[in-house]
């Protein structure tokens, strides 16, 4: 019974300095670019697929940012034209309600030189059907 309090307050450490972890690794979406950030579930995801203005790609997690993939212009064009497509700039910029403590977050960014826009899916909930072909496009951009 003498380990209880110790293992609780080790649990408790453990939890304290993830969270530190997970704030202090926030990113910023350069202009011009477009974005996926998946986060949270049971491990605490913090995982980014970045694809720059000028098409360079750039995965990152809390660990490591790395450059997987350089995007020609037409590649570039036709990664626009997707999110253009599916009309992502007339989509509510939240879908699906309060999470659950191992709820995922996955957030599109899309700047397209003259507007910007951020969309989350939290689970539970649904969004536009093209918000999962995108987000596996972007994943797809992320894996070297």
């Amino acid at each position: 019974m003498k380990m209880f309090p110790r293992i609780v307050t080790l649990f408790a450490l453990f939890i304290l300095l993830n969270t530190m972890a997970i704030g202090a690794h926030a990113r910023t979406v350069p202009a011009g670019a477009i974005a996926l950030h998946v986060s949270g579930g049971i491990v605490g995801l913090d995982e980014w697929v970045i694809v720059k203005a000028d098409g360079t790609v750039v995965a990152a997690d809390r660990k490591s940012e790395r450059v997987v993939r350089n995007l020609s212009p037409a590649q570039l064009a036709q990664l626009q034209k997707a999110f253009d497509t599916a009309g992502f700039f007339q989509w509510k910029s939240a879908y699906g309600g309060p999470t659950a403590a191992d709820g995922m977050t996955r957030t599109l960014f899309y700047d397209d030189g003259k507007r910007k826009k951020t969309v989350s899916w939290t689970d539970p909930g649904t969004p536009p059907a093209a918000f999962d072909s995108l987000m596996k496009r972007m994943n797809s951009l992320g894996v070297k």
